[in-house]
């Protein structure tokens, strides 16, 4: 082992499996440091669509909270990411319109399948390697901290402790969603009663070290892209087919209450169904309640929600029958206040308000006007035999808040020379409303290994200072 790297990438998923394929082309010396035992972080267990908005305008319309500034990159560097990795011998299906109202334009990856990507991981792995990238798992990043312009990176590995000087270290550990004492800090009272639906390791790493030193936070800490998951007590969710499989991407079609009986967001807003699991998990003990008719199961439910090719989850013909198999409690009833008592007695949602709420709902003209919150599209009642209700918790795959970067994806220059983050570790490309987070680990990768193999050619600290 080397004690010295021109670039040190911290985390082996898109954004850092990107990163190390753009700088080691562009002659740099990589390290990859990856926590788990495979590379490929959530990336591998992933539907595999690398998507953005299909024009930037689209993206202000979606997620007008998000960094405009970010997203014009995203929207203006995805189809040269596309070609660039299938330069590398990554293999991509052809273009196709996808999510909500098709406001996307995305290209599926054409090895491994639904939530089993590990297949295309691994050639991303060795196109990095073909370049020089070196690649260690199952080593933790512990610290990183500043050292004679330069930055020193440890990590434990196989119960040993090992560091590496580096002029660049680039963060790209995927968030912060397995870190309890983050999420309950920036988005919910409750973390234990979320499902997080990725890799088992991102916690919080740039942050954890960056932002003692000065490092700046972005808007949206508390926003997080995931889905809506069936609340299954004593469940442990591991496998990426069953959070494809167990996942609500139809919420947004559906009426959501707390265990109160009562409405808390516009069930509509998000390109799929991601911002009602983000409002979800503030309920109380996280827990939420997602109901709909036999209209909504015939229209939303068992078709292609997503125009998304290849991923059966999204297109399953007993979508019921899918979640009562792996556990979800299901009620079901003929009329509203039949729905409303079984609820009560299932679920212990209080069934006056329940009943009210159902009556409310199903009987207003005007949804954006009459309705606390309002509902600004796509409002039917809950009303034509069967009804049902599905007790519900948060999916959290991961965090969209983060550090604030520039163009080149550099934290803080002035203050932190030498620092980069890139995919969740780049926060505020979106807020409330998801983006394309394949998409955006791509290009920010590919910009961020660039920039950062640069930096390393510029500052060239001879290797022999750091033996």
């Amino acid at each position: 082992m080397r004690h010295s790297h021109d670039v040190i990438v911290v985390g082996g998923g898109m954004a850092g499996l990107s990163a190390a394929l753009a700088a080691g082309e562009a002659g740099a010396d990589v390290l990859v440091v990856e926590s788990e035992p495979a590379i490929g972080g959530s990336m591998a267990l992933s539907g595999g669509l690398i998507w953005a908005p299909a024009t930037y305008e689209l993206a202000r319309h979606w997620v007008p909270r998000g960094d405009c500034a970010l997203q014009r990159l995203l929207v203006d560097d995805i189809e040269p990411a596309w070609n660039w990795l299938e330069a590398h011998g990554l293999p991509l299906d052809p273009p196709v319109a996808c999510l909500k109202d098709r406001m996307g334009r995305g290209r599926l990856m054409s090895t491994g399948g639904p939530g089993a990507r590990g297949p295309w991981a691994q050639s991303l792995l060795e196109a990095a390697q073909r370049q020089g990238a070196e690649v260690l798992v199952e080593a933790r990043v512990e610290t990183v901290t500043p050292c004679d312009g330069g930055w020193t990176v440890e990590w434990t590995r196989d119960g040993a402790s090992t560091s590496a000087f580096t002029t660049a270290v680039v963060f790209c550990g995927g968030g912060f969603q397995n870190s309890r004492e983050l999420v309950r800090k920036y988005i919910s009272p409750w973390p234990e009663e979320m499902v997080v639906r990725s890799n088992r390791s991102s916690d919080g790493v740039a942050l954890r070290n960056l932002v003692p030193l000065g490092a700046p936070i972005t808007h949206g800490m508390h926003s997080f892209y995931g889905h809506t998951l069936p609340a299954i007590p004593g469940k442990v969710w591991e496998d990426g087919l069953e959070f494809l499989a167990g996942s609500l991407y139809f919420s947004d079609y559906c009426l959501i209450v707390n265990r109160f009986g009562l409405r808390f967001t516009d069930e509509s807003v998000g390109c799929i169904d991601e911002h009602n699991a983000e409002r979800g998990c503030r309920e109380p003990h996280g827990r939420y309640y997602v109901l709909f008719d036999e209209r909504i199961r015939r229209e939303r439910i068992d078709v292609d929600l997503m125009g998304i090719p290849g991923i059966e989850a999204t297109r399953v013909p007993e979508k019921l029958v899918q979640l009562r198999n792996l556990g979800a409690s299901i009620v079901t009833a003929d009329t509203p206040e039949a729905l409303a008592a079984a609820m009560e007695a299932e679920f212990g949602v209080p069934a006056a308000n329940m009943a009210d709420t159902l009556r409310t709902f199903n009987s207003t003209t005007d949804p954006i006007g009459e309705l606390d919150p309002p509902r600004r599209r796509d409002h039917t009642p809950i009303a034509e035999a069967p009804l049902h209700a599905i007790a519900c918790v948060s999916g959290i795959t991961y965090t969209m808040g983060g550090l604030q970067v520039d163009a080149d994806m550099r934290v803080a220059p002035e203050l932190l020379g030498g620092v980069f983050a890139a995919g969740a570790d780049a926060g505020n490309v979106f807020e409330d409303v998801y983006g394309g987070g394949l998409g955006w680990a791509a290009v920010s990768g590919r910009r961020e290994g660039r920039a950062a193999a640069a930096r390393a050619a510029a500052v060239n600290v001879p290797v022999t200072n750091h033996a």
